[in-house]
């Protein structure tokens, strides 16, 4: 081939190639790959819409461990208010018995007290214990009472235990670093989505002079109670019947 007609055909080829790249086709064929890869690929459509608020029941049922307790009968509650009177006498205090009929619990106590004895200044709880029927049948139980056992202070401690049917207790294992002074949480956790049998706590209430009220309470009503001041006690049992038994110490 001569030279001439190879430099021809060189110019002629990179004509044609010049052409194609600049032709409609190719730009459209270029542009729907890069489409393709950019929608596709990189940037995927999700295939639902995700909702931006739950929709969230305005009246959900109560868990049983959310339930009110059943209320003491009205006439335990008239009893609590007529031993509520002998209090004040037996303690020479001015009390105040908003009522015929009271609801027996620790707040209606120190409410009747207040008048006189002031705002109490510290309350403490020696133990407090909640037994719940788990969900594969068996009971539970939590328990969290003070360690006076500890040398440098007196410490919270939780046990957790499981009831045959024979009443014998055996442990559950807690990790001792969440045993000792348990958390509020955890004590939720472990109550969580259980019927609640029973709730108790023996707690002690301090006044400014001195006084004091010890209260042994089930399901946030008074099982027992002690009042004292001074020299004197006033002294009840059994509240939770209406054979309610109180008596004055002197």
């Amino acid at each position: 081939m001569k030279k001439s007609s190879l430099v021809i055909f060189s110019l002629v080829l990179v004509v044609g190639l010049i052409l194609y790249w600049l032709s409609p086709v190719s730009s459209e064929q270029e542009t729907n790959d890069l489409t393709e890869v950019s929608v596709e690929d990189e940037f995927p459509l999700p295939s639902e819409k995700p909702n931006s608020f739950p929709i969230i029941d305005e009246s959900p049922e109560l868990p049983v461990a959310q339930q009110e307790p059943h209320l003491p009968s009205l006439e335990i509650q008239k009893k609590f208010a007529e031993n509520l009177k002998s209090l004040g006498e037996c303690l020479e205090t001015q009390n105040s018995v908003p009522g015929q009929e009271l609801e027996p619990t620790l707040q209606t106590v120190i409410d009747s007290i207040r008048g006189e004895w002031g705002e109490s200044v510290i309350t403490t709880e020696d133990w407090m214990q909640i037994e719940l029927l788990h969900t594969d049948g068996d009971k539970r139980r939590i328990r969290v009472e003070m360690d006076f056992d500890n040398e440098i202070q007196v410490q919270r401690k939780l046990k957790y235990t499981s009831i045959d049917e024979s009443g014998i207790t055996k442990p559950i294992s807690i990790p001792d670093e969440q045993a000792t002074e348990p958390s509020e949480a955890l004590i939720a956790s472990l109550e969580a989505g259980q019927q609640v049998l029973t709730r108790e706590k023996f707690e002690r209430v301090y006044f400014q002079n001195g006084e004091e009220i010890v209260a042994h309470q089930v399901n946030n009503y008074l099982l027992s109670l002690e009042v004292n001041r001074g020299s004197k006690s006033f002294k009840c049992t059994q509240m939770n019947v209406e054979s309610i038994s109180c008596q004055c110490i002197q």
